[in-house]
């Protein structure tokens, strides 16, 4: 969170390991969403968390961006 707040760029593995962590908590919110209805019942109690950490993992696309979009600011 102090990259994406201070604009401080994370080292490029944080950033990829981040990112496949926050696609892998996507992937699984839509797996929840789309399971057959009985076991839907049994998954829709780690659907919080699965949010949760997909927000949290967020943060780290979200940093390569921003840095991404503020060297270009500079640069060009």
């Amino acid at each position: 969170m102090e990259g994406a707040l201070t604009r401080k760029r994370l080292h490029w593995a944080l950033r990829l390991a981040g990112s496949i962590f926050c696609c892998a908590c996507v992937a699984l919110v839509i797996g929840i969403l789309t399971s057959p209805p009985a076991d839907r019942r049994d998954l829709l109690q780690f659907m919080p968390g699965a949010i949760s950490w997909a927000a949290a993992f967020g943060l780290f696309p979200l940093n390569w961006i921003l840095t991404a979009r503020s060297r270009t600011n500079i640069d060009g």
